[in-house]
């Protein structure tokens, strides 16, 4: 089991579950992107007079996500860019027109492909798959949308476009786009691709046909277009999905806990380790008077195969950490 310095929040594991990478918040609010080698249990920050943020990482240990950059505008002003880390930030090609930003959200486990988005004009989101760092393809254009997600083959990508709220969208390799739900919402969008590219992960609204217990849109079958909801364990539970593995096991938090759902049955990650033998009471995570459980707030993100995964939680200080 390893343990984050204070204020480090995982965002990404890698598929081989040899690499880690998220974002460090110092106290004054500034971001600044590390990456964790798993195996030796180094952890290296990939900035720290500029700004920074790893989203996600590759098998290799490639790191993408946004970084500050001073030669794109004429006078040296920062802006933050989508690019990538291999020793050194690098950026990815731009479209045309006048840039303000960007990021690169996802990575295939190859580090070939890249999605994310780009900031353009006035209150434009466009969104891309890069290849080895070049403009491959515009997924939309004109308009704001976020591209969250690249399928692991990198020929497809998922997020959200903006039709009057979010709307949880798959850009297909097909080229052509869809929505995998009517509902609309900030929380709308595609999550993550299962590691085989059979699976999308996405937040598509409840399901308001089920009497017993609320159930959340949540995983769609690429090949028979099948939709499966996913329950809440107590009802009115605010409900988040971040990350699926290879097994289909879900990685979430359910009302500030951190949840887990393996084989179709969902549960809190403490009791989740309680069946894997590990005693959490001597894990250093806090139980604030009044509580019957240890504060795990988020499990966020797995392995392809499980063995790896990324919780976020407060220790018996009150600081927040990744283990």
């Amino acid at each position: 089991i390893l343990k984050s310095p204070e204020d480090y929040q995982v965002m990404c594991i890698s598929p081989n579950g040899k690499w880690a990478c998220g974002v460090y918040n110092d106290y004054s609010y500034s971001s600044y992107a590390f990456r964790w080698n798993l195996e030796s249990g180094a952890i290296e920050l990939l900035s720290t007079g500029d700004e920074s943020e790893a989203w996600c990482i590759s098998d290799e240990g490639v790191v993408s996500g946004t970084f500050t950059d001073r030669t794109y505008n004429v006078n040296h002003a920062a802006i933050m860019m989508p690019g990538y880390y291999d020793t050194e930030w690098h950026m990815l090609e731009l479209p045309q027109g006048s840039v303000s930003g960007g990021c690169a959200y996802s990575i295939t486990p190859d580090g070939h492909h890249m999605a994310g988005t780009v900031y353009v004009g006035k209150n434009i989101y466009q969104t891309y798959i890069w290849a080895d760092g070049k403009i491959e393809r515009a997924l939309h254009e004109g308009g704001i949308a976020q591209a969250y997600t690249i399928s692991p083959d990198g020929q497809a990508a998922g997020g959200w476009i903006d039709t009057g709220n979010r709307q949880a969208a798959y850009w297909k390799p097909d080229g052509t786009t869809q929505f995998l739900s009517e509902y609309k919402s900030p929380w709308s969008c595609v999550r993550k691709f299962s590691p085989d590219g059979k699976k999308i992960l996405f937040w598509g609204g409840w399901n308001t046909e089920t009497e017993s217990v609320a159930r959340l849109r949540a995983i769609y079958d690429i090949e028979s277009g099948e939709v499966t909801d996913v329950p809440v364990i107590t009802p009115e539970a605010a409900f988040e999905l971040y990350d699926i593995s290879g097994n289909y096991t879900l990685a979430g938090e359910e009302s500030g806990r951190g949840y887990i759902n393996v084989n179709g049955q969902g549960m809190y990650i403490d009791a989740y380790l309680a069946q894997l033998g590990i005693d959490v009471s001597t894990l250093g995570i806090i139980k604030p008077e009044g509580y019957d459980y240890y504060v795990i707030q988020r499990v966020e993100c797995l392995s392809a195969d499980d063995s790896v995964m990324a919780l976020l939680y407060y220790d018996e200080e009150g600081a927040l950490r990744s283990m």
